[in-house]
């Protein structure tokens, strides 16, 4: 599966509601819908920002339209989709952190 794809399934708790619709009646995936997290506009932290991390962010940036930090040893590789920042701002920024 695609990152991408797995923050958008971990942050609307897709795996609980299709578990909960398969068992149970619609008032329980409605409460557990209820509980998801809206990805659009959130900040997402990636520590390594290495191949697949660059990928990550294109996406996350445009198509999730987050905000995307990023943490390394050197700051200034980053591509432009990051923003750099120590890794103590990272992770108290951060709605989602890759690693």
């Amino acid at each position: 599966m695609p990152l991408g794809m797995a923050i958008m399934v971990l942050a609307r708790n897709f795996r609980t509601i299709d578990r909960s619709l398969r068992a149970d009646p619609w008032d329980t995936a409605r409460s557990h819908a209820a509980q998801a997290v809206e990805v659009n506009g959130k900040t997402l932290g990636i520590v390594g920002v290495g191949h697949i991390g660059k990928a990550l962010a294109k996406i996350c940036r445009d198509g999730l339209s987050m905000r995307v930090l990023g943490h390394q040893r050197r700051l200034d590789a980053l591509p432009a989709a990051v923003e750099g920042v120590p890794l103590e701002r990272l992770l108290a920024e951060s709605d989602f952190v890759v690693v």
